[in-house]
């Protein structure tokens, strides 16, 4: 889910009183709406068998102020599973109904509602209307909680016909890629542990030639037969495609010397996949993509993690790939 921040005024006049405080909003990619105000309240216009039953479990609840430490462990005490925070001073939470009326009485919350079907689903769909065939199938991406089970909700999808395309997980979301009607759209929106629903993008090629025909890096390695054999290359970024040596990219299989984790012990994964871009630039063999393997470079790629100290990572980085400059055993 996106959200926009609205920055605050810079400055009052020093002559002027202050002004009266005014009533934090909810500010969703939806609407930016005051949820006591029953004027600013977006309508729940979904009107399909799908979701006719539909009962709420995933609810937002906001603050009179700023969120405190002890408000938030207030609600886990609650038994209320928080997710993450909304402007103004909301948290996005999961109970059910009758916990949420007693935590509306907490004299810290000021208003507690379901997070509706209808805020999960990308604005730009909406605008899209017009121009979206009801009998064209869509390629749609599904975003979740991250304690959802995807397995089960693949599930659900598979006994509404639609196809699902795969899925991923990390510690923050679940995510599904979906094909389906645009009808439907509303219905999965509607399903339990859903966040957000949004037409999938298009990918398309605009840097593949970058390296080739930008910088001629094919002839200068051509005509002064640089490979990179027997190179050692010490990164420190977000990890390494899937963590694991007997699952790693084509690409990248063999080429890994060692491995240090920093921040996630014995994990080096790759979450954001920026890692696992960088190291294909600079040690991937591209047999993926028809490149000659016998002129490719031979680097080995040493991967560390940090999430906090990049400098303290680079230079363990550096060190490790030094003690380990030994042809790769393929183990870490």
């Amino acid at each position: 889910m996106l959200l926009l921040i609205v920055p605050l005024a810079p400055w009052l006049a020093p002559s002027e009183a202050a002004p009266a405080r005014v009533s934090p909003l909810l500010h969703l990619q939806y609407a930016r709406f005051d949820p006591l105000t029953s004027a600013d309240a977006p309508v729940l216009a979904m009107h399909t068998p799908l979701i006719a039953s539909w009962q709420p479990q995933t609810y937002i609840v906001q603050f009179h102020t700023p969120i405190r430490e002890a408000w938030k462990q207030a609600l886990v005490a609650y038994g209320v599973r928080l997710y993450g925070s909304i402007p103004d001073y909301a948290l996005l939470t999961r109970m059910d109904a009758a916990t949420a009326a007693r935590i509306q009485q907490l004299p810290s919350v000021r208003w507690v509602g379901p997070y509706l079907p209808a805020y999960r689903i990308d604005p730009l769909f909406w605008q899209r209307g017009d121009e979206l065939a009801p009998d064209v199938p869509l390629e749609l991406t599904i975003a979740t909680l991250p304690d959802t089970n995807l397995a089960a909700l693949s599930h659900r999808l598979h006994t509404w016909q639609l196809e699902v395309l795969g899925g991923a997980w990390n510690r923050h979301a679940g995510y599904l890629s979906v094909r389906a009607l645009p009808g439907y759209v509303p219905a999965i929106a509607a399903l339990d542990g859903v966040t957000w629903v949004e037409a999938a993008d298009v990918l398309a090629l605009h840097n593949d030639q970058g390296g080739t025909a930008i910088v001629q890096a094919d002839s200068v390695r051509q005509q002064l037969q640089l490979h990179g054999n027997g190179q050692i290359i010490a990164m420190a970024d977000s990890g390494l495609d899937t963590g694991a040596l007997d699952t790693l990219h084509p690409d990248l299989r063999g080429r890994v010397l060692g491995v240090e984790t920093l921040g996630r012990p014995g994990d080096w994964s790759d979450p954001t996949g920026h890692g696992t871009h960088m190291a294909g630039s600079a040690v991937g063999n591209g047999s993926l993509s028809g490149s000659d393997r016998q002129v490719s470079a031979t680097t080995v790629a040493l991967q560390a993690w940090h999430r906090r100290r990049a400098s303290s990572s680079r230079a363990l980085a550096m060190q490790t790939a030094v003690s380990k400059a030994s042809p790769a055993t393929g183990a870490p």
